[in-house]
């Protein structure tokens, strides 16, 4: 090494380079760059092990797996041997893929990776850094109670107004499967869900001609928001079927776990939360931080992709988005964020987000679909 070489930096650091300090280098990183080692060394304290993956895989495992995927469009290319090969939309997909079963022994890795995914704003595609955790094996209530703590923990490096809304697709699941009306009726009810709306069930009542009582289910679980000692009464009085009970008992047991971690109002219960539920069966999860319209952390657990790679163990893991960093701007806020469809009329938008916001905040952000 050059002894007499100086590091030089906008933030005024300029000295020897074998004299630099973590602090000095620390303080010429970007946010993004600060919030990955933050997350790494919150990590590695927790047991997980560093996991890397290709840039990229066949592009059959995406094909096979494209419900999965945020958005059908993938980057390929020919390899040297003619083999169609795709730059990594997703992190998860490979990790499953590429990790050894531990025998029964259960896994804990986390990544720092980049993905490639179709811009949301149609004008190609766009490189993510993605850092998460997958949490492999035998997964029980206090594997997805540590999974849920590192997702608040995670956040919280990043902000101090964070809210990570969980859900339970063993609970939404069955009951739009249930739908008296078939499956276009149930899909259009979930839709209505993911986006905080109720009007459209009603709607979609009409449309389909379906019963009052399970419209009246469905508008309960639209309306079901906030933190779990509120919600958890309603829910079970809602569904006492012996086939959401499993669902109720689990979220019950994180509720009661994670109770005593310091998270009063940082974890809530939110059935907006939808994911699919041919990859997803238990607890899933959203995070957001103030200023930032769209989810910067997502996951859940996700036991049916284990079964479609070939696994029979279970799974639970998140990703943050590092890249939403750079759009958040200082500021305070508690709204929940409320999804809309282009296709929506207005008015209609108007209406639910000023019912929210007059319930303690909103923030109406426009879905944006991938082709």
């Amino acid at each position: 090494m050059n002894q007499g070489a100086n590091l030089r930096t906008d933030q005024g650091i300029n000295q020897p380079i074998d004299q630099i300090t973590p602090r000095d280098l620390t303080a010429i990183l970007g946010q993004d760059e600060r919030a990955a080692l933050a997350l790494r060394e919150l990590y590695t304290a927790w047991g997980y092990q560093r996991w890397r993956v290709n840039d990229f895989e066949d592009y059959d495992l995406y094909v096979r797996n494209r419900d999965f995927l945020l958005s059908d469009s993938v980057l390929t290319f020919n390899d040297a041997n003619g083999k169609l090969k795709a730059l990594k939309p997703d992190v998860t997909l490979s990790i499953v893929r590429h990790a050894p079963s531990a025998g029964g022994q259960l896994q804990r890795l986390h990544y720092h990776e980049r993905v490639f995914r179709a811009s949301p704003l149609g004008d190609g595609f766009e490189e993510i850094t993605q850092v998460g955790l997958e949490c492999l094996g035998d997964i029980g209530l206090y594997e997805t109670c540590e999974v849920i703590l590192l997702a608040a923990r995670s956040l919280s490096l990043m902000g101090e107004d964070y809210v990570v809304d969980i859900s339970h697709m063993g609970l939404v699941a069955p009951f739009l499967a249930s739908c008296p009306a078939g499956n276009a009726a149930a899909l259009a009810v979930a839709d209505c869900l993911a986006h905080k709306n109720p009007d459209g069930i009603v709607k979609a009542r009409d449309e389909f001609g379906l019963p009052d009582a399970w419209v009246r289910r469905a508008l309960a679980l639209a309306a079901y928001c906030g933190a779990p000692e509120d919600v958890l009464p309603a829910i079970a009085g809602t569904f006492p079927e012996p086939m959401y009970q499993d669902a109720i008992r689990e979220l019950e047991g994180v509720a009661t776990a994670l109770a005593s971690r310091d998270l009063k109002g940082r974890i809530q219960l939110d059935f907006s939360v939808i994911n699919s539920a041919s990859y997803y069966s238990g607890i899933v999860m959203r995070g957001y931080l103030p200023g930032i319209p769209t989810r910067i952390l997502s996951g859940g657990r996700y036991d049916p992709l284990m079964r479609r790679l070939g696994r029979q163990d279970g799974a639970i893991g998140f990703a943050v988005y590092l890249d939403k960093l750079h759009a958040a701007p200082t500021g305070r806020g508690t709204a929940q964020v409320m999804t809309f469809s282009a296709n929506e009329q207005p008015g209609d938008v108007l209406a639910r987000a000023e019912a929210l916001a007059q319930a303690g905040g909103v923030r109406a952000v426009r879905e944006v679909r991938h082709g």
